[in-house]
């Protein structure tokens, strides 16, 4: 790898790669706290985003709007829980300003919906952020955690919370893409339309040995990222290709694009140079 300053007129590439294991939300001395959960100690639907990220904004939405009524018929006294900046919050002088509901519309998770103004009514909490201790016992209460992201640029890192805790998911594919999960292994509860999506929630809810199973395997598959890049070949192919394109000296040749009717490599033709008249003599 060459430094900058060594071949100034390259340009100069660096590639930042972050471990899983970085997003961590215990710490290795802290007794895995997930062992004394079980199915009937734990309750409600949860999720957590940025509701200022469209995508987050957008999953919620389709939730509420085709799968939550459904939901909340299957499940009688069901709470959905939100963690994360809502839509419409703003930042003002560094200080977090709410938006107020009565004044703008794009306020809420649940605006856009039949749900706005009327959340906690219909069972739909908005936690906002919490601490990390907050986080923690809030997320280990959940039954289960919905990811209904239909489209995404990126890691979810919502998604490493609940492997790490252990905490069964119903996902989208779209939203799992990056995990490489084995669509024939049950670590998480795959929909990706309205009706899968509200049948998968109930039957994770309300199974006890499919939410054991999904538990157990959501912290397996978690150990397993953190112990192993699954990034590790593209970036070793990345570092490949960059050796074969790049000579001794340190730096990748150039060819000219070939010009057509023009010769590979042209020579320049300049006119002949003027000679100089011989100095007079004394």
């Amino acid at each position: 790898v060459a430094e900058k300053e060594s071949y100034p007129f390259i340009p100069y590439y660096r590639l930042l790669r972050m471990p899983i294991r970085a997003f961590r939300i215990l710490s290795k001395s802290t007794p895995a706290p997930m062992q004394d959960r079980s199915f009937l100690t734990t309750a409600n639907i949860g999720f957590i985003g940025n509701g200022l990220t469209p995508t987050n904004h957008l999953g919620i939405q389709w939730f509420l709007e085709h799968c939550w009524e459904d939901v909340r018929r299957q499940l009688p006294g069901v709470r959905m829980r939100l963690i994360g900046r809502p839509p419409g919050e703003r930042m003002f002088q560094g200080q977090q300003v709410p938006c107020v509901k009565a004044e703008d519309a794009h306020c809420g998770w649940a605006w856009g919906t039949i749900y706005s103004g009327v959340e906690e009514r219909h069972g739909i909490d908005e936690l906002g952020y919490l601490s990390a201790e907050g986080l923690l016992e809030e997320v280990l209460s959940w039954r289960l955690m919905i990811v209904p992201v239909l489209r995404t640029t990126g890691v979810n890192t919502k998604i490493l919370v609940a492997l790490e805790l252990g905490i069964p998911l119903v996902i989208t594919p779209v939203a799992a893409s990056p995990f490489d999960f084995d669509e024939h292994e049950t670590i998480v509860a795959f929909a990706s339309q309205a009706a899968d999506f509200t049948q998968q929630t109930v039957s994770v809810y309300t199974i006890s040995w499919l939410w054991t199973q999904l538990s157990r395997e959501s912290r397996r598959h978690w150990e397993k990222l953190a112990s192993h890049d699954p990034a590790r070949n593209d970036v070793r192919n990345v570092l490949t290709a960059v050796c074969q394109a790049t000579d001794a000296q340190g730096y990748r040749s150039w060819e000219p694009p070939p010009i057509p009717g023009e010769a590979v490599r042209p020579t320049l033709a300049l006119p002949p140079c003027a000679k100089a008249a011989a100095p007079a003599k004394k």
